[in-house]
């Protein structure tokens, strides 16, 4: 499971929840490695082979489509043009999203919990928990507000930095918790962060996605 979450750059988590679905639906199957049962390997069924064809074949008619009133000649051209862009992308990008994370910050309460504490009230352990969700403890915070935590983790990230906060211009709280609805959590925490240059704010719901629906929101703000 690990080696396919590095090969998609994606968490265990995000990748135990795929997989479970992918199992329910009859495409792959999960099993433990007979030498070393903190393995588990991971396969396609009959069901999931004839899906990935179905689909690589779909990839294959749609370059045909495309290449269809090409003449022989003109092909190179197209493949050669379809490169350049590809390269342009990577070196002016990276070949990844036109914003970059420049710091970071974090908060975390002090109280901690692991598994075992919940194995103790519900019928669970702490592998089933792990293999399913990637988590191993969780830190609490009883007497702080999700904008304080939002506050004092974006305190943390500009400190690392020399900017004019006058000049940041957005600010997104991903969070299921916001403690007000009007106004968003995030006109608080900006002001919190002494953002003077009014910046644009708003509170963004989903979930376990949030952090990566949020990186995509930058994108079409900077766009």
């Amino acid at each position: 499971m690990s080696e396919i979450a590095d090969i998609l750059e994606v968490t265990m988590g995000t990748l135990t929840i795929a997989m479970t679905k992918l199992e329910k639906k009859g495409y792959v199957v999960r099993e433990r490695d007979s030498r070393d049962r903190r393995i588990v390997v991971c396969s396609l069924t009959r069901r999931g082979v004839l899906a990935e064809k179905i689909h690589r074949n779909f990839h294959d008619e749609m370059i045909d489509h495309l290449m269809v009133d090409l003449k022989l000649e003109e092909e190179p051209a197209l493949i050669q043009a379809l490169k350049n862009i590809n390269a342009f992308f990577i070196r002016e990008y990276g070949g990844k999203m036109t914003i970059n994370i420049i710091s970071t910050g974090s908060y975390a309460g002090e109280k901690i919990l692991d598994n075992e504490y919940f194995a103790k009230i519900v019928e669970t352990n702490d592998e089933w928990i792990q293999e399913r969700t990637g988590i191993k403890t969780r830190h609490i915070c009883d007497d702080i507000t999700t904008e304080e935590m939002a506050a004092r983790a974006g305190e943390s990230a500009l400190e690392k930095l020399n900017i004019d906060r006058s000049k940041i211009g957005l600010v997104i709280l991903a969070t299921v918790s916001s403690d007000t609805k009007t106004p968003a959590s995030s006109f608080t925490v900006a002001g919190n962060l002494g953002l003077k240059g009014n910046p644009i704010c708003f509170d963004l719901n989903a979930a376990c996605s949030g952090f990566v629906s949020q990186y995509g929101s930058c994108q079409v703000y900077h766009g």
